[in-house]
């Protein structure tokens, strides 16, 4: 299992999900000690993280910046994918990301 993304509500109701059965979302994910980094490099490969309407501006720019080093064709569409599913939700009242990990 790989690192799912959802998107929920402040109640933890789903809103919607992008799975990652393939293990494809890790290539997102800068090194804990990339300090250019303000979210990406806190997702736990093993535990969960939740990203609030302030910090999705910064979290859509460093998924963008991300996504430019994916060569393979595969994982740059998986990350395109999560990347929408988390713009869609910017601006949203009491609306969160939440990065799931196995």
């Amino acid at each position: 299992m790989g690192i799912d993304v959802r998107t929920q509500t402040e109640n933890g109701e789903k809103l919607s999900e992008w799975g990652d059965p393939q293990n494809r979302t890790k290539a997102l994910l800068p090194s804990y000690s990339d300090s250019s980094s303000y979210c990406l490099r806190f997702v736990d490969r093993f535990g969960d993280v939740i990203f609030n309407q302030l910090q999705i501006p910064f979290l859509i720019s460093e998924l963008r910046r991300q996504l430019e080093k994916i060569e393979d064709r595969a994982t740059r569409n998986h990350g395109e994918a999560v990347l929408r599913l988390v713009e869609s939700v910017e601006g949203k009242v009491h609306v969160y990301v939440r990065f799931i990990g196995d």
